[in-house]
């Protein structure tokens, strides 16, 4: 009878917490994503700067991908693409984030990531730093 009680409760508390959990692991999920595309983005620079090319990681509709070229006009994927988990979304006022020979990009870019009611913006300098906001 006590066994049958405690699982009883355990199962009420389980049922309870289900949708903070759920909550808990959308939020995971987006700073993970935010996480890994500011990652790309700094492997992008050093490869620019240690490869002496051009590279950017440009914005797909569901992704992104992450190209090179020698002349800085006709770029090669590298890398991806790599697709946002279902229910995530990238906005960004430009195709992406483009470094030149030496690291540096022709302007600062923002690039916000939501789902949902939850959004995480990232932001490149000229300089290549990436800071979340």
């Amino acid at each position: 009878m006590d066994l049958l009680t405690a699982i009883g409760l355990m199962a009420i508390i389980g049922a309870i917490a289900m949708p903070a959990v759920s909550e808990l692991s959308k939020h995971y999920q987006l700073r993970a994503t935010a996480d890994q595309l500011a990652f790309e983005i700094s492997r992008a620079r050093m490869r620019s700067v240690g490869q002496g090319v051009f590279s950017r990681v440009r914005i797909l509709p569901h992704g992104y991908v992450v190209e090179t070229s020698d002349d800085g006009s006709t770029f090669e994927v590298v890398g991806g693409p790599f697709d946002l988990p279902s229910g995530l979304s990238l906005g960004t006022e430009t195709t992406g984030v483009t470094f030149g020979r030496t690291g540096l990009a022709p302007a600062p870019v923002t690039i916000a990531l939501g789902q949902n009611n939850a959004q995480t913006v990232l932001h490149v300098n000229i300089l290549g730093r990436v800071d979340s906001l």
